[in-house]
């Protein structure tokens, strides 16, 4: 019986042995499991406020890219207006090129005309002392012919004057 109880003991000394390293391997498992548990809770942590710096970084971005939208439509808004601007701006400088290309034609045939005028001026000019020239050919010619004329009248006067003089001294 001693025997007995000290196989019992002996085995229940053994199951005690197993049973405690049980109890150990499950104490260091649920040691582990703590470890674990709080690297977790670590790893959550830090995930969590990875996730509030990105919804931070998120809320930054959609702040900046509503910005830059407002930003984009406002340039876009420009853009027409200057695009608008340069159309009428284009619409005038070939308004203002037409009325350019006019005046300069007209211009052109001012210069034209002027030049005919011109040389016309200078025939007439021309014209002008060749007329002054036979005038005064003729008014020379006029002088001569009245001098002429004077010296014919007082010949005919002398000779009238000489054959009254004949003529009385005929009749006498």
């Amino acid at each position: 019986r001693i025997e007995e109880q000290e196989e019992l003991n002996q085995a229940l000394l053994g199951e005690k042995k197993k049973l405690q390293n049980a109890i150990q391997g499950l104490e260091e498992q649920l040691e582990e499991e703590t470890m674990g548990n709080s690297k977790l809770m670590q790893d959550k942590s830090s995930a969590e406020n990875k996730i509030k710096t990105l919804e931070e970084q998120i809320t930054v971005n959609e702040d900046n890219i509503s910005k830059l939208t407002r930003d984009r439509n406002t340039m876009e808004e420009k853009l027409a207006e200057t695009q608008q601007a340069l159309e009428t701006e284009e619409g005038k400088h070939k308004q203002e090129h037409r009325q350019r290309l006019k005046l300069e034609s007209h211009i052109q045939d001012l210069d034209e005309k002027f030049d005919r005028e011109s040389k016309r001026r200078q025939e007439l000019e021309k014209d002008k002392r060749k007329l002054q020239q036979e005038i005064a050919e003729l008014q020379d010619q006029l002088a001569k012919a009245l001098q002429r004329i004077e010296d014919l009248e007082a010949m005919q006067a002398r000779l009238q004057k000489e054959l009254a003089a004949m003529t009385q001294k005929a009749e006498e």
